[in-house]
């Protein structure tokens, strides 16, 4: 590879700016070893983003940057691209993390709850059906008002899309919500060493 002098390179942009797509892959080469080393250091997990949507995403940040960049007089490109490319690496980083935690959220659905509960098979007696009951009556006891809303929609079969207009809340304080009522239910209801 030819490392450009800065009057070629300044040379190229400028040709790269009028919408020359030689000068443009030729810009973009000299910077992929940038490039690359961003993908390694990014560790991009599970290839959610493989190298060729990499490349393909730093293309379009070279174009962007190209429209942007107001020549040395405000800094060298290297550098604007350079912190261009990072940015957008750590932009992709972000959402496959918040993919992974909605994905980790979907996992545990609502009606798979039964099965964290563990109900005997056979018929409760008297007894246990009272004791039951009272574990039930002290977990809606720790219930917020919120979440006691929540949770007498939950058992009316409302769906969340729903549940938030009804309830005037956002999705992640419903799911929130959920969640909290299905940690206080799991805690209270598990069996003891006396059951």
């Amino acid at each position: 590879m030819v490392w450009l002098s800065r009057q070629q390179e300044d040379t190229l942009i400028e040709i790269a700016k009028g919408g020359d797509e030689v000068a443009f892959e030729q810009l973009f080469t000299q910077y992929l070893p940038l490039i690359n080393k961003w993908y390694r250091k990014l560790n991009f997990a599970q290839q959610l983003v493989d190298r060729d949507d990499w490349q393909q995403e730093c293309r379009m940040v070279l174009f962007n940057t190209l429209n942007r960049y107001q020549g040395r007089h405000a800094g060298e490109f290297a550098t604007y691209f350079r912190l261009n490319v990072r940015n957008r690496g750590f932009d992709l980083k972000r959402r496959q993390n918040a993919r992974k935690r909605q994905s980790d959220q979907d996992d545990e659905a609502l009606d798979g709850q039964a099965e964290t509960i563990q109900i005997p098979s056979h018929h409760p007696d008297g007894l246990a059906l009272v004791v039951l009951k009272e574990r039930l009556d002290e977990v809606q006891s720790e219930l917020s008002a919120f979440e006691a809303e929540v949770w007498r929609e939950l058992m009316n079969g409302v769906d969340l899309a729903e549940m938030t207009i009804r309830l005037k809340c956002s999705d992640r304080r419903l799911r929130n919500a959920i969640n909290r009522c299905r940690i206080k239910f799991t805690k209270t209801l598990q069996p003891t060493g006396n059951d």
